[in-house]
């Protein structure tokens, strides 16, 4: 009678252990996973993101290219006087314009479609959504940093040069926020058209 007394007391005492190992190896798995997710999460949530928005709007893996022609062309043109501004563009054929306060939208029977714009506020596109109160964007400021103390040319220039390719997901964490941030504010302000053309002045 003792021994078994005794063998039903070791049962129980293994069994708790047993118990007691399974909690501690579920906890260090539900642990890593926690780490890992907190670690691949995000950057994996970016990388979705951003081909999610190129899928949608394709316009956004398009970026400036340097002039590689120099050449003047003796072609004729049309040439195009906004806002006491005058500039030539190489196409000659019927088009249509829309003109607003300090932006004017010439469509071209061709196909071409050219966006001038002469903002009020000369900070900057980006500074300008930070320091606009009616939007409360003013927390991006963080994210633009040192963005918002370049000239306005040079924001439009890293607007529009930022493309899903450029965003290094599994990059610094900074870096890839502000990516993501700027590919959708380019996907805002840079409706896709064919043959669109921007000209800020």
């Amino acid at each position: 009678m003792r021994a078994l007394i005794r063998v039903t007391a070791w049962e129980r005492v293994s069994l708790c252990r047993r118990m007691l190992g399974a909690f501690v190896r579920v906890g260090i798995l539900i642990a890593f996973l926690t780490l890992l997710f907190s670690l691949l999460g995000p950057p994996i949530g970016i990388f979705v993101m951003t081909r999610m928005q190129a899928r949608k709007v394709p316009a956004l893996k398009v970026a400036p290219l340097k002039l590689a022609d120099y050449l003047v062309s003796n072609s004729s043109g049309t040439t195009l006087s906004y806002f006491g501004y005058e500039f030539d563009v190489p196409w000659n054929a019927n088009f249509k314009q829309k003109v607003g306060k300090n932006l004017a939208e010439v469509q071209f029977e061709s196909g071409q479609y050219v966006v001038f714009i002469v903002p009020e506020d000369q900070s900057g596109l980006l500074t300008e959504i930070v320091e606009d109160r009616s939007l409360n964007m003013g927390h991006l400021r963080l994210i633009f940093g040192d963005l918002m103390k370049r000239p306005a040319y040079d924001q439009y220039g890293v607007l529009l040069n930022t493309t899903p390719d450029s965003i290094q997901a599994f990059g610094p964490r900074a870096g890839a926020v502000r990516g993501v941030t700027l590919l959708t504010i380019k996907a805002i302000a840079f409706l896709p058209r064919v043959g669109i053309g921007s000209i800020l002045v």
